[in-house]
């Protein structure tokens, strides 16, 4: 038997006088074990209001109560059940350090969530909350993976779910400097930091690490109006603006793709249009667009004019330019499965490619990508269109001979082949109905090629060209220098080469 095991042993026979003080009933339920239960009205009929954790979405929801039994997570107030909950649904790395009530002397280890550093304690032997190793190698193989990953200073400001009043500094990474905010005491997240010393010595050699890409998007004094491209640390991707002819910075691009190609990593790169709807707690009504990813589309809502996340836009058209680009780039269906790097366990549907099905897989909660659907159902509806339809006629090793039809994405119709009567792919249909209510007339996610031309609201006067897919050809547009879509290219050889097979 280990010390610490030995010790905790001995600190077992006083445990039960400490059950009532720790949080914990005599069931044996502690706080985490509570929010976890499902919501129980129990066998009375009453109607009564009351809250409980919903530990799936993470947030307390009302429903109806009978009145009597029941189970504990059952609060009368909001309040009352955020109180209780709010650590219990913290991931174990974020929880703050807890001795608990025993008053036994075990030096053990929790992950210091301000310092990104797992460090020693003095546990009392009982109760606590997860964060809690017995080694320095556990703590730091459960906890310091995902402080890691994450780039530190492009967090956003978090005071946390407690409810202290604490002065600490944080990095804006759109104004690039540190500045104050009150910290609650618990939770919250690594940009985080005692003094403004502190946070200079850590985010602005950070920054740097980013080279020219981390240098602030500057215009210059001239009054030109040249389109450039450069890359917003805020938003993790290369934005537009118009750079004035002089001075400026070297975070100025001729074209996305040259200021992809410098600073766009697979590592800083976020999903911003994966965040759900945030109006923030500010109280204006300000109109605004995020992108649905359920939906799919982008949708207006009422921001409050503070806070909030990046899956917000002041027009339509900068979320669809946003968003549905990165849809059509990329066919969400092709995309692989990402559980994402928070610790939620929901139940959600893929496509797997390899197998053209769809396949149940356990997703985090957060971020991932949009190969990511509630149902099945959802799941098939969309890939099993965007996949097939794509598919090279396949005949198959066997040597049977039956008549199939496929869609063939060259002519835009379907067409018969013989298929050999085993393997092959989805590509293939028992009748040309079948095949032409599945295909004919299907815009293919990730096809630059089909999007209508779009001048734009700006007035500049740009010679481009542009696919119409009426008439098969390239054909020129006058780009007004602002917003429209992908189907603009500044060479008729650009998009003949990129929209021949169309």
């Amino acid at each position: 038997m280990t010390l610490t095991s030995a010790l905790l042993f001995i600190v077992y026979l006083t445990e039960a006088a400490a059950q009532d003080s720790a949080g914990t009933n005599f069931a044996g339920l502690t706080a985490q074990n509570i929010c976890q239960l499902l919501p129980d009205s129990g066998p009375c009929r009453g109607s009564i209001q009351r809250w409980y954790y919903n530990s799936r979405i993470l947030q307390c929801a009302q429903f109806s109560y009978g009145g009597c039994e029941g189970n504990e997570n059952n609060f009368e107030s909001k309040q009352e059940c955020e109180q209780r909950c709010a650590l219990a649904a913290m991931d174990a790395c974020a929880q703050p350090v807890d001795s608990g009530p025993c008053m036994a002397s075990v030096q053990m280890w929790y992950f210091n969530q301000r310092t990104g550093q797992c460090e020693t304690f003095i546990y009392g032997g009982c109760h606590g909350n997860m964060n809690k190793f017995d080694g320095k190698e556990q703590c730091e193989l459960q906890c310091k993976k995902d402080a890691g990953a994450q780039r530190v200073c492009l967090l956003r400001k978090e005071t946390g779910p407690c409810r202290a009043s604490f002065t600490k500094w944080y990095f804006d990474a759109r104004t690039r400097k540190c500045e104050q905010f009150v910290y609650g005491g618990c939770g919250g997240n690594l940009n985080n930091f005692d003094s403004k010393q502190q946070c200079e010595t850590k985010c602005l050699e950070e920054i740097k690490s980013y080279g020219i890409c981390g240098e602030p998007m500057t215009a210059g004094p001239c009054n030109a109006a040249i389109q450039r491209w450069y890359f917003s640390l805020e938003t993790q991707q290369c934005e537009r603006f118009f750079y004035g002819g002089c001075q400026g910075n070297a975070n100025n691009f001729e074209s996305r793709q040259d200021c992809e190609r410098k600073c766009l990593h697979k590592e800083n790169t976020g999903d911003v249009c994966r965040q759900p709807m945030d109006i923030g707690p500010c109280k204006a009504a300000i109109p605004r667009w995020y992108f649905n990813s359920h939906t799919r589309t982008c949708e207006q809502f009422t921001y409050g004019g503070c806070e909030g996340n990046m899956n917000n836009f002041e027009s339509r058209e900068d979320c669809q330019g946003r968003c549905m680009r990165q849809l059509q780039s990329h066919g969400i269906c092709g995309q692989p499965k990402e559980a994402g790097p928070c610790l939620a366990y929901i139940q959600r549907w893929y496509y797997d490619v390899e197998r053209a099905n769809c396949e149940p897989f356990i997703y985090g909660g957060c971020q991932g990508n949009m190969n990511n659907f509630e149902t099945e159902q959802s799941c098939r509806e969309r890939c099993s269109q965007e996949i097939s339809c794509n598919l090279p006629k396949e005949v198959g090793p066997c040597a049977a001979a039956f008549t199939k039809w496929y869609y063939n994405r060259d002519s835009k119709r379907c067409e018969t082949f013989t298929y050999g009567g085993c393997e092959g792919n989805a590509n293939r249909f028992d009748s040309q109905e079948a095949c032409m209510q599945q295909c004919v007339g299907y815009l293919p996610v990730d096809s630059r090629c089909r999007l209508p031309m779009e001048t734009g609201p700006c007035t500049a006067s740009f010679f481009r060209w542009f696919y119409n897919n009426s008439t098969g050809r390239c054909e020129t547009f006058t780009y007004g220098g602002c917003n429209g879509n992908e189907n603009n290219f500044t060479t008729k050889e650009e998009c003949e080469k990129t929209c021949a097979n169309y």
